[in-house]
């Protein structure tokens, strides 16, 4: 291992600690910005039951007309209303807020061996993006609890409630208003810490020097179709950078509807699966990418080989050049089984209708080197694979015999049929590449 090598070998592994470190921090700084914001809201909620109870105590039976009806709802909104509750939070969101900015630039200072001052810059972009997360505080208002007590005033209008009855009600939804509002509080927590500390790193990037970073998703049963279609992209800090700017501008100018299009959330997959990362529509940068999103970006290292090249081509959802796709297939020509214990152990599994174990083996090597079949790429367990196909009609309809090949060890890892080439175990999914008459092109290139 030359000295760049060794000295890179040592960033990566310097920065890959560093995040284990910030997700730490940022799950405890999650669950307490969860415990804070649920502490204040069932305060908020406790005085507002006090107050409305009183009120309605006082009425005169008979008496509740709608000024009583809005005199009643500005008691309660006065504690739990938007403008309380962004006030009683305000010192939480600071804090933490600060905590999580400064904890992604930290990470990204620390990757990169350099030293990041938190200077006036970063001071206004915080005072911005604290006001926009103190937004989602008070929309609890709007989207739940006014909504809420509303329909219970109307009620008493439409069905004749008694006073007591009123009273009653009230008391009863006031008892379970912080149990329902936990969820919303658990996703604002988390929303507000995973995009604070993303937007950290955004405007450390620049000032380290980084130019492009990846998409790195956490990847489990739990990993969300949009967060699988982004994961392993390269994109450029350039515009992460426009993104953020956007953004921050949008809240500013006190624009919620700008802010949410420079920031896309995606309820879904988004359409991004097979999307080249250069055609990725705008307001899809950074994550977060929906609601409780556990995708990071990390600092970008170019590939130093021509798999690791054919590799990041694939998690930018590109299809590989011709000539590359020649040098990947006539690489993989001299692709063996791993082992001839893996191989009887797939034949024992997949050989019945190859005959014998020989034919197998054969059969393997001549699909991956003869040119009439399909060459798909995919990435699994973050090695590059490639899986060589040919469809053919079976008795219960269309299915493919496939050949699944490790392109860095040049190891065949089984050949078996398939009615579908997609495997929920890839962190990539399949994609189809130029690769027929790749063999009889090369042959006539000798």
């Amino acid at each position: 291992m030359g000295h760049d090598d060794l000295r890179r070998a040592i960033c990566k592994l310097n920065y890959r600690s560093a995040i284990l470190k910030a997700d730490s921090l940022l799950e405890e700084t999650i669950q307490a910005l969860k415990d804070a914001l649920t502490r204040s809201f069932r305060e908020a909620t406790r005085a507002a039951l006090t107050e409305a109870l009183d009120q309605i105590r006082e009425m005169d039976a008979g008496a509740f007309d709608n000024a009583a009806r809005d005199a009643l709802m500005q008691g309660i909104e006065r504690h739990v209303g938007a403008d309380a509750l962004r006030s009683a939070m305000r010192p939480t969101v600071i804090d933490l807020s600060d905590v999580l900015y400064r904890a992604g630039q930290q990470e990204v200072a620390q990757g990169a061996g350099v030293d990041i001052a938190f200077g006036k810059p970063d001071r206004d972009a915080l005072s911005i993006l604290t006001e926009g997360n103190l937004y989602w505080v008070g929309r609890h208002w709007d989207a739940h609890t006014h909504q809420s007590f509303d329909r219970i005033l109307s009620e008493y209008f439409d069905k004749g409630m008694t006073r007591d009855d009123l009273a009653r009600r009230i008391a009863a939804d006031f008892g379970t208003l912080s149990d329902k509002s936990a969820h919303y509080w658990d996703t604002l927590a988390d929303h507000v810490a995973t995009k604070t500390r993303e937007l950290g790193r955004t405007k450390a990037y620049s000032r380290a020097g980084v130019e492009y970073v990846k998409v790195r998703a956490h990847m489990d049963a739990k990993t969300s179709d949009v967060c699988k279609a982004m994961h392993g992209r390269v994109i450029a800090v350039t515009r992460l950078e426009d993104q953020a700017d956007a953004y921050l501008g949008a809240i500013k100018r006190g624009n919620m509807v700008a802010a949410k299009e420079s920031w896309t959330m995606h309820g879904d997959g988004g359409g991004l699966a097979d999307k080249p990362t250069s055609a990725l529509p705008a307001g899809t940068g950074a994550p977060p990418y929906h609601h409780r999103c556990r995708t990071i970006t990390v600092m970008y290292f170019a590939p130093t080989s021509d798999v690791d090249r054919w590799k990041e081509a694939v998690e930018n959802r590109e299809k590989l050049p011709r000539k590359d796709m020649a040098d990947l297939v006539e690489r993989l020509a001299q692709a063996k089984w791993r082992s001839p214990q893996q191989m009887k152990g797939h034949y024992k599994k997949h050989g019945d209708s190859w005959g014998s174990l020989e034919a197998y083996s054969a059969a393997a090597v001549n699909m991956i080197r003869r040119g009439k079949r399909d060459v798909y790429l995919s990435v699994r367990g973050g090695r590059l694979k490639a899986v060589f196909v040919e469809p053919y009609q079976g008795r219960k309809g269309p299915s493919n015999r496939m050949v699944v090949v490790d392109v860095a060890g040049q190891q065949i890892e089984t050949m078996h049929k398939r009615s579908t080439l997609l495997n929920k175990i890839d962190d990539v999914s399949v994609q189809v590449q130029s690769g027929r008459g790749i063999m009889k092109w090369l042959k006539s290139m000798m």
